[in-house]
């Protein structure tokens, strides 16, 4: 009986055996962050853009900020699992509103939301001074300099014969 051995290309042999690799790598990946998301309200329950929203682990004091779009709904992901954290919704002209304790489990999305409170507010003057800049001025339009004709003239230039 006549045997045959198949012989490879080590190049074929290596990209074998990175493809055969690569899904048990790709498999132990996993999820190792939580989200949190939520919509900001006024009393009347008209949704407010432009809020910010701040949660702090409390543990570690890590930070993670947001900003409301403008139907009122916040997302912030990957953040760190578990907690508790301090969640704060604050805009201009309402009152701010913590909530405190919140948890985030593992690969969830927990829903926070807010309903702020409106609130007076009284905002102080601010007087702008300013003074006019002669070389920083509407009618300069792009860089310019002057050059004196005798100097141009005795400048060497590409492609120019020097000037005698």
């Amino acid at each position: 009986m006549k045997r045959t051995i198949l012989l490879l290309p080590a190049g074929s042999v290596l990209a074998l055996c990175a493809f055969l690799c690569v899904p048990s790598v790709v498999v132990g990946q996993g999820v190792t962050t939580a989200a949190m998301s939520g919509l900001v309200t006024d009393q009347a329950g008209s949704p407010l853009a432009d809020a910010n929203v701040v949660a702090v682990h409390v543990p570690s004091g890590t930070q993670y900020r947001a900003v409301t779009h403008a139907g009122g709904t916040y997302h912030v992901p990957n953040m760190r699992v578990g907690g508790p954290y301090r969640v704060t919704a604050t805009r201009i002209g309402f009152r701010a509103h913590t909530q405190e304790n919140v948890f985030l489990p593992l690969g969830q999305e927990v829903p926070v939301d807010f309903r702020l409170e409106a609130q007076a507010i009284e905002l102080e003057a601010i007087e702008a001074a300013g003074q006019r800049d002669e070389v920083l001025n509407p009618g300069r339009t792009g860089a310019a300099t002057f050059v004196d004709p005798t100097r141009w003239s005795s400048s060497p230039r590409s492609g120019a014969a020097p000037a005698t």
